[in-house]
């Protein structure tokens, strides 16, 4: 056997178990466990019941072996309508809702606001734009959309989303149809992300996370292209989506790197070196898009961009606790940058001293490590809700009225919410058990582009492990496994089907 396909099997078993032990502990966590979050962010542990979990995945399965022996297909028309009534669900939602950004988002939305009105004071010495330069792709985004939707125009950025997770699910459902060349298995992975109410809810949320999760998918849709094609516009066209994705929210940087990761198994399956200038076009684009964003928005606002907090700020920020729950948000990235009266430098010699004690802590301290690990990763992959209600009820109304009943009812800790809640803490279960299923039975079968979604998920799943943790990130993550668990619905009720058909 050649050098080059030993490493190939090689790697696609590192990565296949690596994906299949994170899976698998994320399933047995789900159905025994579950996470909560209130209104002031914190994070609760709780017990769950095994029991209705183990019963919801069996009728699953039961669901999944009538329609495949009774072969019930899903007429085009049929799927067009249920895309047609989330539209339109979602348009009126966002109108019913009416909710104006906070926190962040509020800060990015009125610097963009402000920019437009030749105001530039979100520039100034420990202000926002002055102290989070990353998000200059983001208030860029917002300015220039803002002179198109006028005011109000957050509505209009919601809007937007609404779009783009359309975008996402489309490519999501290409991408699974070359992963798996199976029709049943792409038009059950849109009827899932269409059913996946956490996702559906950010759209009112704009941070970026939709818009770029949308770019994202294009990329990866269009390197796939590339990978079966060899055509160099595909990785173009890739390389200005995952680059744009990555400026808009840098957690997308994960995005680019998993093209790169995939670009190099490709390069080593086939000897395929062209690869090699498709990496250098896919950095050299994220690069020259960075260079744009800065000099355009240091050309409108006069303001040269500062270094701002130090990413490692993060990193140490994701290492302690919290009373949020570990390695979440503490304000310590913050807190660090203005002691340090807003210069980058001192502030990073002071980090790398508090993450040295940190590490030293976890180092000599193994119980309290294993168990500040469990709890940052279930609080971030185990709440069934991946924060959906949080980013929508911890926010007011933009004309400052009292929010409608039935926002309330959804968004609150009422009967209703908690009847969604249980209904989503179930499809956690369902999907994270399929997704185990597909993974176990096809082990060693896969292939590189079957992959794909695998490379993905582990890369965020990885980043988030030591990165400040926040399940706004990690959802889009998440919403990868449903391909993979429809897929192993799929098969393993066509061969339970199978085998009854061989006894009887």
């Amino acid at each position: 056997m050649e050098i080059n396909k030993k490493l190939e099997k090689f790697i696609i078993y590192a990565i296949e178990i690596i994906f299949i032990l994170i899976l698998s502990f994320l399933t047995v966590e789900s159905i025994f466990k579950t996470c909560t979050m209130d209104i002031k962010e914190v994070t609760s542990y709780l017990n769950d019941n095994p029991i209705i979990h183990i019963i919801t995945i069996s009728a699953t399965i039961c669901i999944f072996m009538l329609i495949n022996k009774k072969k019930i297909k899903i007429d085009k028309k049929i799927l067009w309508i249920l895309i047609e009534i989330w539209v339109l669900i979602s348009v009126i939602w966002i109108y019913v809702c009416d909710l104006y950004p906070r926190a962040d988002q509020k800060y990015i939305y009125e610097i963009a606001s402000q920019m437009r009105q030749g105001n530039f004071k979100g520039f100034n010495l420990g202000k926002y734009a002055y102290s989070n330069p990353h998000q200059y792709g983001l208030i860029l985004y917002e300015f220039i959309f803002g002179f198109i939707f006028g005011s109000r125009n957050y509505l209009g950025l919601q809007l937007i989303n609404v779009v783009a997770l359309l975008v996402a699910f489309f490519c999501i459902y290409k991408i699974t149809r070359k992963m798996f060349e199976n029709k049943q298995t792409s038009v059950g992975t849109i009827i899932g992300l269409l059913l996946f109410v956490p996702i559906w809810s950010y759209i009112t949320f704009i941070y970026g996370n939709i818009i770029g999760f949308s770019l994202s998918m294009i990329a990866m849709l269009f390197a796939i292209n590339y990978i079966e094609t060899g055509k160099i516009r595909f990785i173009c066209i890739s390389s200005i989506c995952v680059g744009l994705a990555a400026i808009l929210k840098s957690n997308y940087l994960i995005m680019l790197i998993a093209i790169v990761c995939i670009l190099i198994l490709d390069m080593i399956s086939r000897k395929k070196l062209k690869n090699i200038i498709s990496i250098l076009i896919l950095l050299i684009a994220y690069v020259s898009l960075q260079t744009i964003t800065t000099f355009t928005v240091e050309t409108i606002s006069g303001k040269e961009k500062q270094d701002g907090i130090p990413m490692l700020a993060y990193v140490e920020m994701g290492l302690q606790e919290g009373r949020r729950a570990p390695g979440w948000y503490n304000g310590y990235n913050r807190n660090i940058y203005k002691k340090n009266q807003y210069n980058s430098e001192k502030a990073k010699d002071d980090i790398k001293e508090d993450l040295s004690k940190t590490i030293t802590k976890l180092k000599d301290n193994p119980n309290y490590t294993v168990e500040f690990f469990y709890k940052k990763i279930v609080s971030q992959w185990n709440n069934p809700t991946f924060q959906c209600f949080w980013i929508n009820n911890s926010r007011i109304t933009g004309t400052g009225k009292e929010k409608p009943a039935i926002v309330k009812s959804i968004n609150g800790y009422g009967k209703v919410n908690k009847v969604i809640f249980e209904c989503m803490n179930i499809t956690q279960s369902i999907i994270l058990f399929g997704a185990t299923i597909f993974m176990l039975t096809n082990f060693k079968k896969n292939n590189i582009k079957q992959l794909i979604f695998a490379v993905m998920f582990i890369g965020g799943f990885l980043f988030h492990l030591i990165w400040e943790a926040k399940c706004q990130y990690t959802i889009t993550y998440f919403v990868l496994l449903i391909p993979y668990s429809i897929r192993g619905y799929i098969q393993l009720s066509d061969t339970i089907n199978k085998k009854i058909k061989m006894k009887n």
